[in-house]
């Protein structure tokens, strides 16, 4: 594949919002808030003008020039950034683009399958997306896709450099570990049954735990994980 380059110019937190199944309003406009910037690849501009975003970049390969047109009519002071590589997909290409801005923090929504059509949703576009992580959790300090349910995370680590995550949690929360790779090493702390360097094959040895304090620690000795975090639901109660 062909390396893709970009100018930098120093992002801080960049918020992608991909073109798989939308979040909530109010969780698209809470990150949105807290992210220095928001870029949308070419499909998800239609979710953002559902969840009323304004993106400062798109980007794509806008395969029609109708198609770019009109994106340049409903939103005449974004930065369009035409990424015509068929080598990448467009989440990969917003990736790439933000990593070489200069993010220190990367938070995807709109990630998921998009339960509908006939057939379901892509669910080979969801996989790719999350394969995302594994691929370029290392070129950047905090990479995650989130949801309305949850977040997620890839760590890993090796002999000589162990990876670690602290995760803020409520009592009741779920955690789950994911590993990609047999006899993965892991430490976890702070949840109802914490592993002290255990070794987890592929499958479901980890899965939801729970969270007992405010921080759950997790140390990846050697291996790969997905990192779950599942925040627990607040019940509403009746005056």
């Amino acid at each position: 594949m062909k390396p893709i380059v970009y100018e930098e110019n120093n992002l801080m937190k960049v918020l992608i919002l991909a073109n798989g199944q939308p979040p909530s309003s109010e969780i698209a406009h809470k990150h949105a808030h807290i992210h220095d910037k928001l870029i949308a690849t070419d499909g998800a501009a239609d979710i953002a003008v559902r969840l009323g975003l304004s993106p400062d970049v798109i980007t794509g390969d806008f395969d029609s020039i109708e198609r770019l047109d009109n994106v340049r009519v409903v939103f005449p002071n974004t930065e369009i950034v035409r990424t015509p590589d068929q080598d990448y997909g467009d989440l990969e290409k917003a990736l790439l683009y933000a990593i070489k801005q200069g993010a220190i923090e990367i938070t995807i929504i709109g990630a998921g399958n998009r339960l509908s059509g006939r057939g379901g949703g892509r669910v080979d576009h969801m996989l790719a997306n999350y394969m995302l992580l594994v691929q370029y959790h290392n070129r950047v300090p905090i990479l995650r896709i989130i949801d309305d349910w949850s977040e997620v995370r890839v760590i890993s680590g090796t002999d000589h450099a162990q990876g670690e995550l602290i995760i803020e949690t409520k009592s009741g929360d779920r955690v789950s570990l994911i590993s990609l790779v047999n006899n993965t090493v892991v430490t976890v702390t702070g949840v109802k049954w914490p592993l002290d360097n255990a070794a987890l094959s592929v499958g479901t040895h980890a899965i939801s735990n729970e969270a007992q304090e405010n921080r759950v620690f997790v140390k990846i000795h050697s291996g790969v994980v997905f990192v779950c975090h599942l925040p627990g639901r607040e019940e509403k109660t009746e005056n």
